[in-house]
């Protein structure tokens, strides 16, 4: 009874090859050693969405809406439909230091990571009146998809956040060898713990919503009406 797209907004699209080396000694002495260069701000930037209702599809509408979004069980004849876009990116500002022999040393200065939905649609088949018991558990059981999200995306959160601010203890201050733009580059650096971490956030999520889209969690919801 739901669908999710998972939509990566991060400030590259793709990694840069042969552009950063590990950190080395020349700069760490350039920001003055690890323990006693100022502490990297790492900051969340929220976002929120209002969650939007629809009854314009009927249920044929839906199932196929629902196509790749679902595990769909055989003969399913989908009810209802939650479809929320995750939105997610990274942005930061760096300390630069050019080296005699041409190369940069970076140190992050303040880093912004956004996590949320984008946009949240419920969708209640239009065959169910306002109302009717098969509407309100329909409607009931959306709900619970949504709530999953909005729970799962909170506790994971202090991770990414965790997570990012150990990679850049781990990587910076870093030297790259490119004339490249060295935001973006320095960026690519801490984007694939990034997105390793939100990874971590769907697989998370998927599986309770797999669990409340289970047979047996199905035949608990229908029994709660007569007819469907």
């Amino acid at each position: 009874m739901r669908g999710f797209l998972l939509i990566f907004y991060a400030a590259i699209s793709a990694l840069f090859a042969d552009t950063a080396q590990a950190a080395d000694q020349q700069c760490i002495d350039v920001f003055q050693g690890r323990s006693s260069y100022p502490r990297v701000n790492v900051q969340m930037v929220p976002l929120s969405t209002t969650v939007q209702y629809d009854r314009t599809l009927d249920r044929q509408q839906l199932t196929q809406k629902s196509q790749g979004q679902i595990a769909l069980h055989s003969h399913s004849v989908i009810n209802g439909l939650t479809v929320g876009n995750l939105r997610s990116g990274i942005k930061g500002n760096f300390s630069v230091a050019t080296l005699t022999d041409g190369s940069t040393c970076v140190w992050p200065s303040l880093v912004e990571f956004q996590l949320g939905y984008s946009s949240m649609v419920v969708y209640v088949a239009r065959e169910f009146a306002p109302g009717s018991c098969q509407y309100d558990v329909t409607l009931r059981h959306e709900r619970e998809h949504v709530k999953i999200n909005d729970q799962t995306l909170r506790s994971h959160v202090p991770a990414v956040k965790n997570d990012l601010v150990a990679a850049i203890a781990r990587d910076f201050p870093k030297r790259y060898r490119s004339s490249g733009d060295i935001s973006r580059l320095a960026i690519s650096t801490m984007k694939s713990t990034f997105e390793r971490s939100v990874a971590n956030l769907v697989v998370d999520r998927n599986s309770l919503h797999g669990e409340l889209d289970s047979p047996g969690s199905y035949r608990y919801w229908q029994s709660l009406c007569d007819r469907w």
